[in-house]
Order: structure tokens, then sequence, then C-alpha cells
């Protein structure tokens, strides 16, 4: 038999100590640098509009098409 488990999404500062450990890898593969403010406005934004997915990989999707666009702008720092 099967067993339906619910898993509870994670809370927003749980998202953002998630997100600072995924945003060190972001900034060395983009080159990059990552702002506190930065992570903490990608998990806000996530958690207030994308509703397909949840915290923290909505904001950590967030946080990567924000450094991409950045990188494209040659612009060497995001967030405060």
């Amino acid at each position: 038999a099967f067993e339906t488990i619910v898993v509870q999404e994670v809370s927003q500062t749980e998202a953002e100590q998630i997100l600072v450990y995924q945003a060190l890898d972001l900034e060395a593969e983009y080159k990059v640098k990552i702002g506190f403010g930065a992570i903490r406005t990608a998990v806000g934004l996530a958690k207030k509009y994308v509703r397909t997915k949840f915290l923290p990989e909505s904001a950590a999707e967030l946080l990567k098409e924000t450094v991409v666009v950045a990188e494209g702008k040659r612009a060497v720092r995001i967030g405060h």
C-alpha cells in the first residue's frame, strides 16, 4: 500500500540560509558577486509570485536567472 507524505515548504528564513550557500556556487560559476539583499529579494518574490514550486527551489531559480542576466550585462555585483 502507498502512503501520502506531506512535505512542508521551508520558511523564508530557512530558504535564505540555503540560498547563501547556493549563491557561492553561482558566484564562482558566473563571476558575479551576490549580496544578501539579492538573496532576500529572490526569496520574497518567489514566495509571493511563484506558485508552481516551493521554496527554496523557486527562489534559487529566480536568483540564477538574475545572475545570468547580470553576467550578460557585465555586472560584477547584484544586491547589497
